[in-house]
């Protein structure tokens, strides 16, 4: 006799798929780009709230966040990369594009004390934000390597 749990429990695959659903679907390579820009995308609009979260950034696309955290990782990128890549760039534009204070920047980039900002600014540029906005202003706009 069929046992009626079994029919609507989904199976998990033993092996290779690290706990993955059976029949689960996963990211092919061709939408791996438009899923990670959207990423990308939703952690620019929810950083103006100043709570990213890949929970939050999963119920926005409407999947649950272990189909989310699976696609990133098909796609060759984690979650805390992508955010900490969009932190980066972001407190890069903001110290060389305005005269916001490092308070200002470290709000605007999700951080909730500056001591904390410092220390990964230095660990993505190898140089304090200070440091980095004082030699930036020394080069004339647009100028560069050639």
């Amino acid at each position: 006799m069929c046992n009626p749990i079994d029919a609507v429990t989904p199976v998990r695959a033993a092996h290779g798929t690290r706990g993955r659903i059976v029949g689960e679907r996963t990211a092919t390579p061709s939408e791996s780009p438009e899923l990670v820009r959207e990423v990308r995308r939703l952690i620019a609009e929810l950083l103006l709230d100043g709570d990213v979260t890949l929970e939050r950034v999963a119920a926005r696309l409407g999947m649950p966040v272990r189909r989310l955290r699976d696609r990133l990782e098909t796609a060759g990128v984690r979650f805390n990369e992508l955010l900490a890549d969009y932190r980066a760039q972001l407190a890069k534009e903001l110290l060389l594009k305005t005269d916001e204070s490092i308070q200002v920047i470290v709000e605007r980039t999700g951080f909730s004390e500056p001591s904390t900002f410092y220390r990964a600014f230095k660990r993505w540029v190898g140089e304090t934000p200070v440091a980095f906005r004082k030699r930036g202003r020394l080069v004339p706009l647009g100028a560069g390597p050639a």
